[in-house]
């Protein structure tokens, strides 16, 4: 990354932060060491997660950020794209947490409506929020916009078993466009934690 889209993606990435501040629980923090990053086709790159169950394809390769940011996730990766430009530039972010331990043990109608609270809770930074079911498993969501510095975002959190998956896109170029292919490259695997 160029210095000048270091410290562009520095500041999405306290944006994105902001946005999904609520997006922390427990005291685990955990970074992968092996992330494979295969080129699918010009500017889209698929990372894979196995140890979480899913991969991601994005129009860049998405780093882990979490050295610039502060909270207790699993996984906090992001990318940029078209840095140079503020008219085009377009910031990804994936932020995967854990279920806090305590919600194991609540009875499966209970703990859905626990979930549902949970996560729009995470999602206070976003209005026009709307309940979601993600991708084709049906996973139990919200979906919300907001801005931040003038810049549009747009972002996700779901539930995937013990997991919630935040994904979100900040750009003022096709918000609309960039976040349903970012968020249509999701694909769950068949082995998670």
């Amino acid at each position: 990354m160029k210095k000048n889209e270091r410290m562009m993606f520095g500041f999405f990435v306290a944006t994105l932060s902001i946005a999904f501040c609520n997006c922390t629980n427990g005291n685990m923090r955990q970074s992968t060491t092996d992330n494979s990053v295969v080129v699918t086709e010009k500017n889209e790159n698929t990372q894979d997660f196995p140890e979480y169950g899913f991969s991601i394809k994005s129009p860049c390769v998405l780093s882990d950020v979490s050295s610039q940011s502060h909270g207790d996730f699993l996984l906090n990766y992001g990318g940029i794209t078209d840095g140079e430009s503020a008219e085009t530039m377009a910031a990804y972010q994936m932020v995967v947490t854990r279920i806090p331990v305590g919600y194991k043990d609540i009875p499966p109608a209970k703990l859905e409506i626990m979930i549902d609270e949970l996560l729009k809770s995470k999602m206070k930074n976003f209005h026009n929020l709307k309940s979601v079911r993600f991708g084709y498993e049906g996973y139990q969501g919200y979906v919300g916009e907001t801005t931040h510095n003038g810049f549009a975002q747009k972002g996700v959190i779901f539930r995937k078993d013990n997991l919630l998956i935040a994904l979100t896109v900040i750009t003022n170029n096709h918000l609309e466009e960039k976040f349903n292919k970012f968020t249509n490259g999701f694909k769950t695997t068949n082995t998670s934690k």
